[in-house]
């Protein structure tokens, strides 16, 4: 009995670990390594809704057209310039992007 609890202990830490990780990758590596982007939806606007929305968009460099899959945090104010968004290309999957929020580019210094 003693030895089952302690694998599960183990297995139960291990997952735990993993499911951090994963989330650090999702969250934050794009920030660090990922191109800001100004990104334009669609649709011309941003879904609305109380959970997480991805949405499609596109953005351009070197007079390339990029589309790709966006998430936007819900109830969040995005930084805006007109009727593009702030958004950070995932590195590892240049088809998606981050939409930054006004309270995140603050924490991390980029808008006074």
């Amino acid at each position: 009995l003693p030895w089952g609890l302690g694998l599960g202990a183990l297995v139960a830490l291990g997952g735990f670990a993993w499911e951090v990780r994963r989330l650090w990758r999702r969250e934050v590596v794009p920030l660090r390594l990922g191109a800001l982007v100004w990104l334009t939806p669609d649709d011309g606007y941003l879904p609305e809704g109380k959970g997480e929305a991805v949405f499609p968009a596109h953005f351009f460099r070197q007079d390339v057209k990029h589309a790709v899959r966006a998430r936007c945090r819900p109830q969040r104010a995005p930084v805006r310039n007109g009727g593009k968004v702030l958004a950070a290309v995932v590195p590892s999957e240049p088809g998606w992007c981050r939409v930054i929020d006004e309270e995140l580019a603050r924490t991390l210094g980029w808008v006074r």
